[in-house]
């Protein structure tokens, strides 16, 4: 019994140690667990990352191999050995230790029956004991279960070990399996090398890696991954290229004209992508094109080949072939409008021909079998249509003649021009006229090879031959070189021009005069204000020492008011001028008439001299340097001048009016002839009973209409003569007037009762008394035009004027010689002022002849004022007993004198050559335009001239030599008389003619001069010394000298003037009446048409047709 509980203590033991290493086998079997997953994640997961080569993934791999075999061997195998009793296991003490300490009840029990165990087998004494002592301890401890000291359940709180990795491995595998699979994969092939797993992706975006031949492709990337590198190259033949970065994950790149199939790889941070082909296939290829033009030859446009170039513009009537060479096309699809063709490629080249007519689209496209239908690239075929040529016309009129017409024209085509033509029509009820009512047509030369031209025509309506009142019509018309259609034409805007009556006319030329009249009236009265002004100024000055702010103010405004007057001269000689000109294109006047009108012309144009002018511009120097000695010498010369511009002012206004009423009353007389013959043939066909009452009642009541106006131009003659300071006494023809009304009215109402026989005797002595009218008319012009009374004034005075120029010469002689405290010098001046109020009696009477008489020269009042105005200072030098001064201003008025005396002389002889030519019935021409020539006219008379001068002073040098030396005088001679001439003329009359003759040719030469004769430079400097050394009695051999100097720049004048003639005598032309005309817009037409010529010369010939075009375009842009 003791030995059976012995036994089931120690089966209970051995079932404990089973158990024991059970529990072991179990925790092992949770630490291996727990321990290899960890192991496995962590090297699975730094070689995911690190990505070790080959050697490294084998010492991880095999690391891991050995620590899990360590593990399993540790943890399971060696439990499990012992399990099954294999190798050393706990004993039954190790297990009752373990027990004992489980249990509180056990604790040393089970060890001592072990322990007494072992003991009964030593002691072999005392067994019953022992096995009793067992035996006890045995049934105490039965009950206890030892299994229960080991709990497997305790081994829950190591599960920790296992959840731990578990959890993680669950948690990677959902987020990132890729790291078990890739990192396990790297890890079971360590021995074999795997290229690095990069952290994104190469995604090609493309369907397909296929590319046209010779197109470009382009390669889309997407990058897909956590981490996404900055750079992306591709590589072809070992060679890295760029990508362009659209964003963050997109990358390009485009293979440029791809000939032939390439792979490539895509390279980022290291990491290679797979290996990828592009790949070509044919693509039809359009290498080139040339289209060849063939232009029509009225274009003169020359033939081109373009290159690539599809847009066309080109004429109608091109011929035009394209040139195409392919490359790996079958065939060549065209495209013509809403026509298609497949041309047949041979040898890769096609042509295609086409004569154009119409504008089209067209376009082609190069196709084979590899290649789908793609957008074919349209273009335009534009044709242009010949255009209709273009004119542009600018119209301006004369300013002084409206029947004057410039013009400036442009014509414009596409191509060039056939012709121009200038086209007219006059507008008339009077078809018995030629060449009205019918088109007449001028043609106008032009280049025609260009395609834009500016040119200038000239047209003077009289050459048609338009009357008075009548209507026309003109145009121009151009026509272009259509090669196609045929020349096609355009004009111009019609315009129309309606010619002035002759009423109309007379009423601007009347209103003209009265503007003229009163323009000459108001300049006299202002010319008097600055007159009163200038006293007034001199006067202030007096009682001056000095000039003060005051004085020079008001000298400033006399200036001004000189300046405004010299404008109102200047536009009254111009106003006059064109008076003048535009009452001799519509009236033809008479020879005397037209002299006359010169005449007076020349005396405006001399109205305001150069003199004037300079005085006036010293004027204001002297006023700015306040020099009152000056000063006041200037206002004397001023005011000197003013008096000289005040009486011509006067005397061009009288004159005028003579001139204004000799005008009308030619006018008058004739429109009475005319009226007066139309009166005679009315009377004859009143004759004719067959005649129609009511039209010759008509025609009447006409005539009357006219008489009455007649009528109120001769009373308004009658006011102009009135208003004359001279009239002509022009009778009061009032009855007479009446007589020719009542008779003129009676022929109508005996018309209008169907008289005509006594309507004809009424009509016959109207026109009789309108005879006898216009006869006391001619009869009132003679005696206007007579001038005999006036050569008769004008002898006078010339005599008056000899006689007071020898008293002046012989009182100067005694003068000299006079001294100043000498009794005799108060009677010397004395007999100064009887000959000064002698000049003025000459100054009165020359002043009012002058206003008669147009042949005196302006300058012929000037030199009486001079006369008077140095006699009055030889007065107040002789009474200031200032001896050379007053002889100085002595030698002054013989100047005067002789030149007025030359004055009067020439005026004379142009008085008699006149009255000459109207005794000799010269006025058969009164259309006539010849001019006087007064005087020497060329130059070679002024050299014959010149030589007699010169033989006169030689002779004269010789007398002076023999009779008197210088300083002395013959025994016996009186004062004031001198050596005796050959002819018997005195010295002094004779040095006095000299120095006449001498100015004379000088003035002649400057006329000369003013025309443009040549080499008269200087010439008229010697002649004025001369003139001194004449009047001074100095004749020398300087004199001579200077004489024979003067001869030969005559001869060279005169030879230069022989050859001007020659040249302009050379070519025979027609002669033709010279026109008064202001053309100054037309040759500043002409003068823009050479510089533009000239800027059109410099551009480069090599420029197309196109930018030629556009150079002229930009100048005729400019001009305008």
């Amino acid at each position: 019994m003791s030995q059976n509980n012995y036994h089931i203590l120690i089966q209970k033991l051995d079932a404990f140690i089973r158990k024991y290493y059970k529990n072991r086998l179990i925790k092992g079997g949770i630490y291996a667990f727990g321990l290899l997953m960890a192991a496995f994640l962590f090297i699975t997961i730094v070689e995911y990352f690190i990505q070790f080569n080959t050697l490294g993934r084998t010492i991880l791999f095999y690391t891991f191999v050995l620590s899990a075999a360590y593990v399993l061997v540790y943890f399971i195998v060696i439990p499990l050995l012992k399990l099954y009793q294999f190798g050393e296991i706990i004993n039954h003490k190790q297990a009752a230790t373990i027990i004992g300490n489980h249990f509180d009840e056990v604790r040393d029990k089970l060890i001592n029956v072990l322990q007494l165990e072992e003991q009964k087998a030593i002691n072999q004494y005392n067994n019953q004991l022992v096995w009793a002592s067992i035996e006890q301890k045995s049934v105490e401890l039965t009950p206890v279960p030892f299994s229960n000291a080991i709990q497997f359940s305790e081994n829950k709180k190591h599960l920790k070990w296992i959840a731990i990795p578990l959890l993680t491995a669950l948690l990677i595998s959902v987020i990132s399996p890729t790291i078990f699979t890739e990192g396990t994969n790297r890890l079971l092939n360590h021995n074999v090398y795997i290229q690095p797993v990069a952290p994104f992706q190469f995604n090609v975006e493309n369907e397909s890696l296929v590319v046209l031949k010779n197109n470009d492709f382009d390669l889309d990337i997407l990058l897909s991954g956590n981490e996404l590198p900055h750079k992306v190259y591709i590589e072809k033949n070992g060679v890295k290229y760029p990508l362009s970065k659209t964003d963050n994950r997109n990358f390009a790149y485009t293979f440029k004209n791809v000939q032939a199939s390439e792979s490539f790889k895509l390279y980022a941070s290291g990491f290679y992508s797979e290996e990828f082909n592009l790949k070509v296939i044919p693509n039809p290829t359009l290498n080139n094109f040339t289209i060849k033009l063939d232009y029509p030859n009225y274009t003169n446009k020359t033939d081109e080949t373009l290159s690539n170039s599809g847009d066309l513009i080109v004429p109608e009537g091109t011929k035009i072939q394209w040139n195409f060479s392919t490359e790996d096309a079958d065939f060549l699809h065209f495209i013509l409008g809403d026509s298609v063709m497949d041309l047949a490629i041979k040898d890769e080249q096609v042509t295609f021909n086409l004569n154009a007519s119409q504008s089209k689209k067209y376009g082609f496209l190069p196709k084979n079998n590899f290649v789908a239908n793609s957008d074919t690239v349209l273009y335009a075929l534009q044709v242009v249509k010949d255009q209709y040529p273009s004119i542009e016309i600018q119209e301006k009129r004369d300013s002084v003649s409206e029947e004057k017409v410039y013009f400036k024209g442009l014509i414009s085509d596409d191509y060039g021009f056939t012709k121009l033509n200038f086209n007219y029509r006059i507008k008339t009820k009077n078809d018995s006229l030629p060449q009205r009512n019918e088109l007449n047509s001028l043609t106008i030369p032009f280049n025609k090879n260009n395609i834009s031209e500016e040119f200038f025509y000239y047209w003077n309506l009289k050459e048609i031959g338009l009357s008075p009142g009548e209507e026309l019509e003109y145009y121009f018309e151009i026509w272009d070189n259509d090669g196609i259609h045929g020349t096609k034409s355009t004009r111009s805007a019609l315009k129309t021009f309606k010619s002035k009556t002759t009423k109309e006319r007379d009423e601007i030329t009347d209103g003209n005069n009265n503007k003229i009249k009163s323009d000459l009236s108001e300049s006299i009265a202002e010319a008097k204000d600055i007159q009163k002004e200038l006293q007034k100024l001199k006067e202030k000055l007096n009682e001056k020492k000095e000039i003060g702010w005051e004085e020079k103010q008001k000298m400033k405004e006399l200036l001004e008011k000189q300046k405004e007057l010299q404008e109102r001269v200047e536009k009254i000689e111009e106003e006059n001028q064109k008076n003048n000109m535009q009452q001799n294109e519509y009236k033809q006047y008479n020879e005397e008439l037209l002299q006359k009108q010169e005449q007076l012309q020349k005396l405006f144009d001399e109205l305001m001299t150069d003199e004037m002018k300079e005085m006036m511009e010293k004027l204001q120097e002297m006023m700015e340097r306040l020099d009152k000695s000056l000063l006041e010498e200037e206002l004397e010369k001023m005011e000197l001048s003013n008096k000289d511009l005040e009486k011509e002012l006067d005397r061009s206004l009288e004159l005028f009016k003579q001139m204004e009423f000799q005008q009308k009353l030619d006018d008058v007389k004739s429109k009475m002839d005319e009226l007066a013959e139309k009166q005679e043939k009315l009377a004859e066909e009143s004759e004719n009973k067959d005649a129609n009452s009511e039209e010759l009642k008509e025609k009447q009541d006409d005539l009357n209409k006219e008489f009455d106006e007649l009528s109120k131009e001769m009373d308004e003659l009658k006011k102009m003569d009135e208003e004359l300071e001279r009239p002509n006494g022009m009778e009061d023809n009032k009855e007479e007037k009446e007589s020719i009304a009542n008779d003129m009215q009676e022929s109508s109402e005996q018309l209008e009762n169907n008289k005509s026989s006594k309507a004809s005797k009424s009509q016959k002595s109207a026109a009789q008394k309108m005879k006898e009218m216009s006869e006391k008319m001619a009869s009132l012009q003679s005696q206007a035009a007579d001038q005999g009374e006036d050569m008769e004034s004008l002898r006078q005075l010339l005599d008056n004027l000899v006689h007071l120029s020898f008293e002046q010469e012989a009182l100067m002689e005694v003068y000299k010689n006079t001294n100043t405290q000498s009794p005799e010098y108060v009677k010397l001046a004395q007999k100064q002022k009887k000959l000064k109020d002698d000049a003025k009696m000459i100054e009165d009477s020359l002043f009012a002849l002058s206003k008669r008489v147009v042949q005196l020269q302006s300058v012929v009042n000037k030199e009486i004022n001079l006369i008077n105005a140095n006699m009055d200072k030889t007065l107040e030098f002789m009474s200031e007993r200032i001896k050379p001064m007053a002889a100085s201003r002595q030698q002054y008025i013989m100047t005067s004198l002789n030149n007025l005396a030359l004055l009067f002389d020439e005026a004379l002889q142009q008085m008699q050559q006149q009255a000459q030519k109207q005794g000799e019935g010269s006025c058969d021409n009164p259309g006539g335009s010849g001019k006087p020539k007064p005087g020497p006219g060329s130059m070679g008379s002024l050299k014959k001239m010149q030589e007699q001068l010169s033989k006169q002073l030689e002779q004269m040098e010789k007398a002076l030599k023999e009779g008197q030396k210088p300083g002395g005088k013959k025994p016996g001679q009186k004062p004031g008389e001198g050596s005796m001439m050959p002819g018997g003329m005195g010295t002094s009359e004779s040095l006095a003619k000299m120095a006449a003759q001498q100015a004379k040719i000088r003035q002649e030469l400057q006329k000369l001069k003013n025309q443009g004769a040549q080499g008269t430079e200087g010439m008229s400097k010697l002649m004025e010394e001369n003139e001194q050394d004449i009047v001074n009695k100095r004749i020398t051999q300087e004199t001579l000298n200077r004489q024979q100097e003067i001869l030969t720049r005559l001869l060279e004048s005169e030879k230069a003037e022989r050859e001007r003639e020659w040249d302009d005598k050379r070519e025979s032309k027609e002669g033709k009446t010279v026109e008064n005309s202001n053309p100054n817009l037309f040759f500043e037409y002409n003068k823009q048409k050479e510089s533009e010529v000239e800027l059109l010369q410099t551009t480069p010939p090599h420029l197309t047709q196109f930018y030629k075009n556009k150079v002229t375009q930009y100048f005729q842009e400019i001009n305008r």
